[in-house]
Formats: structure tokens, C-alpha cells, sequence
């Protein structure tokens, strides 16, 4: 028996129900793998708080993680290289044999401060990226730990096509609307596109609402806010593309949940979506993440034939399938197994 636990600073609320969905869809994964996988989550829920109401939600995470101690884990995984991280460190002082594994997730591994990168890998038996563009640049910090490649997985029993679904829409745009996710690029190239015969889904929230509320007034804008995953499917599913201009996805989950849908993409040349696009098989990739060169690939997208859409849209469903959360659960085990010494069965 591999006994696991899970330690994550996100996690579902009633709140915000789907940040860090994929924590929670990986520890249930996990968990449901086999009789041979004992696992355990501490976590804390993603919440609206104050600076006070935040100091306040760490302190009881850390008396949570207080119950774990007396517990035998044969390898602790934290998801998001954070305080958190400490608590692992705390349990390795009482369990010498535990593995500490560390997934970061992109903004965490560019906030880190160089001290603590510099102390704390010490004690880590081994990082994982999401991308592989993000793998490159921890190997570039920390020389000696070892940094694997492992997503954060799709689960094709929710994101997969859905057949007589009429396109309601051209373009979705799904995620925060913050410059590091290209809103505002994306917001720009509508403009420049100016043409009221296209539609657009906006599925997020943040600092660019006011401006696609002032979008609205010209365009045929839809804007959801919280969205389960069933009713992310099929949004993907009534849209042609979805459009990510991201400045610094490490992954960008939402990039394969689309193409499983079956929706083609059209993103920008950085982090994850390199692992993910070949441009023009499954999507297109922008060359220049710029407004007026993004709305020109949307002008070209919108104006694609029937034939070479429906091909696009076949080799998107079929082209990631590596990343299935399947797939995924089972490179976990396997590394697991391999830093305790126990062998695959």
C-alpha cells in the first residue's frame, strides 16, 4: 500500500466552485486508481477574504495540517509552490523516509523569491511543470533536483464532443480577464475586427469586465461568469474557436478541454500551448501576439470553408489524448512508485 497526500492552497468553494478544479479532479482520480493507492488531501478553499480574512484562512489551514502529522505518508505532493510548502517540510522533520514532490503551476514558480528557490529544493526529492517551456526555465533555476512534465490532466468523461450542437458561437474566450491572460488583446482585436455579423462568448471574470460590458454595446457579446464543467462542454461546443492570446500560460488547461470538445483554437507562442497546437492541423498559433495580427488570424479563421473547418475540428478532439487525466493519474503512480523504489505492476 502507497500511502499519498495531497497538500494544495486551491481548492473548490462555494465561492469560486471551479478554482483549482484540476486539484480536486486529480486527488479523486487518484484516489479511485487502485487498492493499492492510499490517499489523503488537506487543502484550503479558494475564497473572497480581506489581508486579515487571508492570514486568518492560513492559520487554519496550518492547524488542519496538524492532524496529519501522526500519520504515515509514503510520499507527500503539493500542488503550488507556496507557504504551504512548508508544512511538508515540517513532516519530513518527524518522517525522514517521505518524498516531498512539488507541481508548480506557472505563476507560482515566477513569483518565488530567490532565497527561498535557493534553501528549499534542498529538501525536495523532486519538481513537476506543467509545460514544457515551464520545465526548461526551473531547470535553469534549481540544477540538481530532478523536474518532470506531467499536466494537470483532462477528464474525457466531461470535456468530449457533443453531436447536433449548433454553433452559437465564433469565438469563446474562457478564463480571468487579466492582462496576463490577453483579455485585454483579445478585447483590442474585436475592435479592429468590427464586424457585427461575428459572435463572441466571454466565460470569466476580473479587471477587464467594464470594458467587454462596453464591448457589448456593439458587438454580439455573451459574458457567463461561474460555469460548471458540463456547461463549459457545451459552450465549447456551440463555439468554432476558442481564442486564447495568453502572455504566460504555463499549460492552459482550457486550450485541451476545447480541442476534446472538438473546438479548434487559435492561441499565442508561449508556455503550454506549444505542447498542445500544431498550427493548422488543430488550431492556428499566433506568430505575433498582437491585437491587429490576432484579428487578422480570426478574420482568416472566420472565413475557412466547411471542409478544412470540419478536418480542423476532427484532429482537434484526437490530438491530446496523452493528456487525459487517465494518462496522467497513471504517470503520477508511476513516479510515486519510483521514488519509493516499488515497481509497477
Amino acid at each position: 500500500m502507497i500511502r499519498i497526500l495531497l497538500i494544495s492552497n486551491m481548492y473548490p468553494s462555494d465561492e469560486k466552485p471551479y478554482s483549482g478544479i484540476f486539484v480536486k479532479n486529480q486527488f479523486d482520480s487518484l484516489r479511485n486508481h487502485s487498492d493499492s493507492l492510499d490517499v489523503d488531501i488537506c487543502f484550503m478553499e479558494r475564497r473572497f477574504t480581506s489581508r486579515v480574512g487571508s492570514v486568518l484562512k492560513y492559520l487554519n489551514f496550518f492547524v488542519k495540517f496538524g492532524g496529519y502529522l501522526t500519520k504515515k505518508y509514503n510520499v507527500i505532493h503539493v500542488h503550488y509552490f507556496s507557504y504551504h510548502v512548508l508544512f511538508a517540510l515540517i513532516y519530513k522533520l518527524f518522517h525522514r523516509d517521505t518524498k516531498i514532490v512539488v507541481t508548480l503551476h506557472g505563476s507560482d514558480s515566477r513569483n518565488i523569491g530567490k532565497f527561498i528557490f535557493s534553501i528549499m529544493p534542498k529538501y525536495i526529492d523532486c519538481f513537476i511543470a506543467v509545460g514544457t517551456q515551464q520545465a526548461n526555465e526551473i531547470k535553469k533555476t534549481i540544477l540538481k533536483n530532478p523536474v518532470y512534465t506531467i499536466p494537470a490532466g483532462i477528464d474525457s468523461k466531461v470535456f468530449y464532443p457533443l453531436e447536433g450542437i449548433d454553433k452559437k458561437y465564433d469565438y469563446i474566450f474562457v478564463g480571468s480577464f487579466y492582462p496576463i491572460k490577453g483579455t485585454d488583446i483579445l478585447i483590442e482585436a474585436i475592435s479592429i475586427l468590427n464586424d457585427a455579423a461575428l459572435s463572441y462568448c466571454f466565460v470569466g471574470s476580473g479587471s477587464f469586465d467594464s470594458d467587454i460590458y462596453e464591448l457589448k454595446k456593439f458587438y454580439n457579446i455573451d459574458l457567463r461568469n461561474d460555469q460548471t464543467q458540463s456547461q463549459l462542454q457545451e459552450l465549447y461546443a456551440q463555439s468554432r474557436f476558442l481564442v486564447l492570446p495568453t502572455r504566460g500560460d504555463s499549460f492552459g488547461l482550457v486550450v485541451s478541454e476545447a480541442m476534446y470538445c472538438g473546438t479548434p483554437v487559435i492561441v499565442s507562442n508561449v508556455g503550454g500551448m506549444k505542447d498542445q497546437v500544431v498550427d493548422g492541423v488543430n488550431g492556428f498559433i499566433l506568430t505575433e501576439n498582437t491585437p491587429s495580427y490576432l484579428a487578422e488570424k480570426m478574420s482568416y479563421a472566420a472565413r475557412l470553408d466547411e471542409t478544412k473547418y470540419k478536418q480542423l475540428a476532427a484532429n482537434a478532439a484526437t490530438s491530446n489524448e496523452l493528456y487525459s487525466l487517465e494518462n496522467i493519474t497513471n504517470r503520477l503512480v508511476k513516479l510515486y512508485r519510483s521514488l519509493i523504489k516499488i515497481e509497477s505492476n
